[in-house]
């Protein structure tokens, strides 16, 4: 799907997407993103075998191998934070006063993974605001019930979507086994899921990222995401012979909430860490 417009002729951004957002909630008409529906059917994914789901869907490349020999298609879940969106944060500027062309970190990683065999679902919101996060949560659910009829399922948020990503693998009709990994990038701690709750997840891969330099969610949010991810595990595991560790915390310096200070290292550090999470699968699956 290509780019949408800013506005439709004669109307503001804000009139716009007053059917899609919560317009009070929203400072100027900057907010509103690219790649954010007009209206509900815009980036509907009925059609592409994702009923009720909002977002975009890049597949695994057809001739491209599959991802060092997994045995089950992998697909890999993003979700934004609390303004929606299927971009991720982005590259350039802080906060949401980017250039219209850049391309957010999700973007990237819908590019680059489908040529290394692994499918990429940017998942939006229907109703964005951190005050609805039961229901965007319940959309990320919804969307991460359809992959694992397909495969194996990587989650990865941003901010809000950090605990809506980690609320949505603890959802009831989601088997654990087909969670592949789980990854909060400057996750909130609000609405986050009990250690009871993702105890069950305790075998997946965890990637914890964060700034240091975060004004908007501190630092200490990734210690309590970590605390509750590494629940019945070495708490700071160790990587061996070089490889990529599955279950990691990375906090940078200098680094703040949008991350794009750092843009092309996270990419580079998703990338390796969704193929190190196929090939543990393979490597425990005996293939």
């Amino acid at each position: 799907m290509g780019c949408l417009p800013c506005c439709l002729p004669g109307r503001s951004a804000l009139d716009v997407y007053s059917m899609a957002g919560d317009i009070r909630k929203m400072r100027d008409d900057v907010f509103v993103q690219r790649d954010l529906p007009y209206a509900r059917a815009s980036l509907a994914l009925d059609a592409e075998g994702w009923p009720g789901v909002l977002g975009r869907w890049t597949p695994a490349l057809a001739s491209a191998s599959p991802p060092r020999g997994a045995v089950l298609p992998v697909i890999v879940i993003t979700a934004s934070g609390t303004y929606g969106g299927t971009a991720g944060p982005r590259r350039g500027r802080e906060a949401h006063h980017f250039e219209a062309n850049t391309l957010g970190l999700f973007d990237e990683l819908a590019r680059r993974l489908p040529l290394e065999g692994i499918s990429v679902l940017q998942v939006t919101y229907e109703w964005p605001g951190g005050h609805r996060f039961d229901e965007c949560a319940a959309d990320l659910a919804r969307a991460t019930k359809l992959a694992v009829e397909r495969g194996l399922v990587v989650l990865v948020g941003h901010s809000m979507g950090g605990a809506a990503v980690l609320a949505a693998a603890c959802a009831e009709g989601i088997p654990a086994e087909r969670i592949l990994g789980l990854c909060t990038l400057c996750g909130q701690t609000r609405h986050l899921p009990s250690t009871h709750d993702l105890a069950g997840l305790r075998s997946a891969g965890a990637l914890v990222v964060h700034g240091l330099a975060d004004r908007k969610l501190p630092a200490c949010c990734a210690d309590e995401i970590w605390e509750r991810l590494s629940y019945g595990n070495n708490p700071e595991p160790r990587s061996d012979n070089g490889k990529t560790e599955v279950r990691r915390r990375v906090l940078l310096e200098d680094t703040g909430h949008h991350l794009v200070e750092c843009g092309a290292v996270i990419e580079d550090l998703l990338h390796d860490w969704v193929l190190a999470l196929c090939a543990q699968s393979c490597s425990e699956s005996g293939s």
